[in-house]
């Protein structure tokens, strides 16, 4: 008779599970029970049942803790990617017992870093988050360093298969993506990120999530938003220049909802706050606060785009002194809005950036040249806190970068020679 795995490691004293806190799309706190295991096929049962007989004792879901089952690990460790039933038969797929949803490949495996944009309608979260979501500009962040992005999801995921196919309208034929819908239910997408120092590889689930912008505007105590630890305010150049106008403008309507939220239901703290300037090529660059801030991080080489920046390692001097131009042009402009932000934010908590994810006029959702700006800053100055992206110059600014990370738990695990 075949031993349960557990007392297998028990007996042997080399348990191998360490479950790390996984939370679904809802903010449910899944429980390593919670995480069901199955495949196509079981799926594919289920669906069909109305149209035969299953057997009583038919297995649709297997969990870690079920008898019999043999857990199937790879690099990560921590927790199974997979598990073998006593059949020998193979489930990989995971799914949320609260919510039902398919949850990434490694989930449980290492600790999440949950990002999520936020931005009035039309402020360009989901053009950048198609770019983020590009294998291309994955390998443009890896060259030249120990780093990797994996898309974590099952190959035949709706999710996978919807980007792509936005992304390849966008980059094929010049489209942008549909704006959100109103209400739209839009499950969080996850990457793989490994970097490695020395023997040492941290390892990370890395999630985006895109919601529309009328949630944003309207938003709700409840809303999944506040499951996030590292918030994206996207706000448009248009609606900056708007501003200086004096005319309506959305994106202090969200900041002004966000705040008061946060300090409720966030009171630990535990989160960053990004905040994205959209659409800057629109932007004067002869601005006598923008002038020092005109070197873009990334050249288009043909097709592909290179970094020029950041390349073999953030440029931390580079991203602070963007940073603080973006700030003095904003205290000049909307000062208000700026120290609301600084009142409510530590200043650790708070960062600037900004990028044109196009670069060119847009016109009925088209636009006839890509040149975009700054578009890989974003996303490398949260990696970087989180130890998943090599800093350049490290030791020449150890002083000058020190900072506070919202994931408190990273797992080490020393690579075999």
């Amino acid at each position: 008779m075949r031993k349960k795995w557990k007392d297998f490691w028990e007996t042997n004293n080399q348990s191998r599970i360490t479950y790390v806190e996984f939370c679904d799309s809802a903010g449910n706190k899944l429980k390593k029970e919670d995480i069901l295991f199955t495949d196509e096929k079981f799926i594919k049962k289920e669906q069909e049942i109305d149209t035969w007989e299953m057997e009583e004792e038919e297995v649709k879901y297997v969990t870690v803790e079920e008898e019999g089952i043999t857990p199937i690990f790879d690099e990560t460790g921590n927790f199974p990617i997979a598990l073998e039933t006593e059949d020998g038969h193979r489930v990989y797929l995971k799914i949320s017992n609260e919510t039902e949803e398919i949850l990434p490949i490694h989930a449980g495996c290492c600790p999440s870093l949950n990002v999520i944009f936020i931005g009035a309608p039309s402020a360009g979260k989901t053009v950048h988050f198609l770019q983020l979501c590009d294998p291309a500009f994955h390998d443009m962040l890896a060259r030249g360093t120990t780093c990797s992005f994996q898309d974590d999801m099952p190959a035949d995921d709706e999710r996978r298969q919807r980007y792509e196919e936005a992304r390849k309208n966008m980059k094929d034929k010049k489209i942008l993506p549909e704006p959100n819908r109103r209400g739209e239910v839009i499950v969080p997408y996850y990457f793989y990120v490994q970097s490695q120092t020395g023997d040492e590889t941290r390892r990370a689930l890395l999630r985006l999530e895109d919601i529309d912008g009328q949630q944003c505007t309207e938003m709700e105590w409840e809303s999944k938003i506040f499951n996030s630890n590292i918030f994206i305010i996207a706000i448009g150049a248009d609606e900056l220049l708007a501003n200086e106008r004096d005319e309506e403008v959305q994106f202090t309507k969200v900041v002004r909802q966000l705040l008061p939220r946060l300090r409720v239901l966030r009171p630990d703290g535990d989160y960053e706050i990004l905040v994205m300037i959209t659409k800057c090529d629109l932007l004067n660059f002869e601005n006598v606060n923008l002038k020092a801030a005109t070197e873009n991080t990334i050249v288009m080489d043909g097709n592909k785009i290179r970094q020029r920046v950041h390349g073999e390692g953030f440029d931390y001097r580079v991203f602070n002194e963007r940073s603080q131009c973006i700030q003095d042009y904003l205290e000049d402009e909307c000062p208000s809005f700026l120290q609301n932000l600084r009142y409510a934010i530590p200043d650790e908590k708070l960062n600037f950036c900004m990028i044109a994810s196009i670069g060119e006029e847009c016109i009925d959702n088209r636009f006839e040249r890509y040149n975009p700006m700054f578009i890989d800053e974003p996303i490398l100055s949260i990696l970087v806190k989180e130890g998943l992206y090599p800093l350049k110059a490290q030791r020449e600014r150890s002083e000058e970068v020190k900072v506070e990370s919202p994931l408190k738990n990273f797992f080490f695990r020393k690579i075999k020679k």
